[in-house]
């Protein structure tokens, strides 16, 4: 909010710039006397290809109402809208006028005061000049803001084309981790490692895994113990 009544900003928008003078001439009525008092669009004066010049319709009076000045220019994303919101012409020229003389009758009030005098109508000068600079700048910036907001919400937020927002997961690790699947689910991704052999009777052959069991006794290995017990010496008791 500024401290003065004049005020000046700019919209981008990713509307067309048709489509903002579609948008805008949509709220806008022509200037005529009582408007207040009609029902229709909540802004009166004109709008053009590239510029607009509006005030908003009020069922009250207000000499400060600000007159809004607008160029509908085109941008790289879209359009920009140069926004320049000051008083009426007449207003300006009354209240230069007349704080003018406020400021002079201030000063001679100050003067008079340093020269000895003392009396408390002598800082109704400088008190009025600051009723009515509070009056005119409060006036003007309230309707100021809510013509700023009224444009905002029509050019800015309606052609942004913001996404909405997502809701975010409860559980945030159950949005970015996969679901987690059992092994057994899947007795295929099972792999069966071989075991290793630690001594002793080989796996494969105590409980004939994977291949035939060897047997323990066979006709060969008979047949080679019996010439080895023949070969040996034999000896006797004593």
């Amino acid at each position: 909010m500024r401290f003065i009544p004049y005020d000046y900003f700019t919209l981008e928008t990713g509307l067309s710039p048709q489509e903002v003078h579609t948008r805008l001439a949509a709220q806008v009525r022509p200037e005529a006397w009582l408007n207040s008092r009609r029902a229709g669009a909540p802004y009166e004066g004109w709008v053009r290809a590239d510029d607009f010049q509006i005030n908003r319709v009020i069922g009250y009076h207000n000499s400060f109402l600000p007159i809004i000045h607008g160029q509908i220019r085109p941008a790289a994303k879209g359009t920009s809208v140069e926004v320049v919101m000051q008083m009426q012409w007449w207003v300006i020229a009354f209240e230069s006028v007349w704080a003018g003389l406020l400021l002079l009758s201030s000063l001679a009030a100050l003067c008079s005061g340093l020269s000895g005098q003392r009396s408390p109508a002598l800082c109704m000068p400088g008190v009025m000049l600051l009723v009515g600079y509070a009056m005119c700048t409060i006036g003007f910036q309230v309707e100021a803001q809510q013509t700023q907001q009224f444009l905002y919400d029509l050019l800015a937020r309606g052609g942004a084309g913001v996404a909405p927002a997502t809701v975010p997961p409860t559980n945030p690790t159950q949005a970015t981790s996969p679901p987690i699947v059992p092994v057994w689910s899947n007795p295929q991704s099972i792999q069966r490692l071989p075991r290793r052999w630690v001594g002793g009777t080989p796996e494969t052959q105590r409980y004939g895994r994977g291949v035939e069991a060897t047997p323990l006794r066979t006709p060969a290995r008979d047949e080679g113990i019996e010439q080895a017990t023949q070969r040996l010496p034999w000896e006797g008791p004593g």
